[in-house]
């Protein structure tokens, strides 16, 4: 059982709107979705150690809901197809403190 952050990634298509899922965060705390398609790390942050290799894009700070969840949809550029995306999520727990979701390698289609 995984306990804190959680990603979840759906229909990874080029052209189309992914679905990004975050769940298990605490209501209110900033939180980052780190991505690349460089590799999965591992890399060294100021929130700690992340299995994203550089350089590293992110999406926040995003603000989990009263559930502690994030969901959002993303468009997938259309010339992806075939990029290996690696991403992860950190959520700010304390100054130069996160807490780490699952890794993720996903082949956009």
């Amino acid at each position: 059982h995984h306990t804190g952050p959680f990603l979840d990634i759906r229909n990874l298509t080029a052209g189309q709107f992914s679905l990004i899922n975050v769940t298990g965060l605490t209501p209110g705390n900033p939180t980052y979705l780190g991505y690349t398609v460089h590799g999965p790390g591992p890399s060294t942050t100021p929130l700690g150690v992340v299995s994203l290799s550089h350089p590293i894009s992110q999406m926040g700070p995003l603000i989990a809901d009263g559930n502690g969840e994030i969901h959002l949809s993303q468009l997938v550029p259309i010339n992806a197809t075939g990029l290996t995306l690696y991403s992860q999520v950190v959520e700010v727990v304390g100054p130069s403190t996160g807490l780490m979701s699952n890794a993720r390698a996903d082949v956009v289609q």
